[in-house]
């Protein structure tokens, strides 16, 4: 049901006015305006009861997933930091492959020949205390 509150408003503002009294139609009327504007109150406070609630579910779940951004984002720059140790091993290898210098020694493994140089072997022992730090040897982690 639906009221013209403007003219209930009217209404309610002419009751205050009233010198003589109020009779048992005003009443009635006034009790139908209580009544409908109650059941409006009722329904509004229920729907802002559920606002509030859905409100208060979605901060939680953005708080949630704020959490999981940040651990990502950590987890990233962990990710970052390994990627560079890799990349500066990479390089460390590729500058043994591509020095110009003397030959230290040759050794032979599995059917190949490997050269060295004389600053080679501080570097392969750079480049595998950098990668037993990335990735440890079971059991050591």
């Amino acid at each position: 049901m639906s009221r013209d509150w403007q003219k209930d408003r009217q209404y309610l503002e002419t009751v205050n006015e009233w010198e003589s009294g109020i009779g048992e139609e005003d009443i009635d009327y006034l009790c139908e305006i209580a009544t409908h504007y109650h059941q409006q109150y009722a329904a509004e406070k229920e729907r802002g009861d559920k606002a509030e609630i859905a409100h208060k579910e979605l901060k939680e779940y953005f708080d949630i997933k704020q959490q999981q951004v940040w651990l990502l984002s950590e987890e990233l720059n962990v990710v970052r930091a390994r990627e560079k140790k890799l990349r500066e091993a990479v390089d460390d290898l590729l500058s043994i492959f591509n020095h110009e210098g003397s030959w230290r020694s040759v050794e032979v493994s599995d059917g190949f020949v490997y050269a060295l140089w004389e600053s080679d072997s501080e570097k392969i022992k750079s480049v595998e205390n950098m990668l037993d730090s990335l990735y440890p040897k079971e059991g050591e982690a």
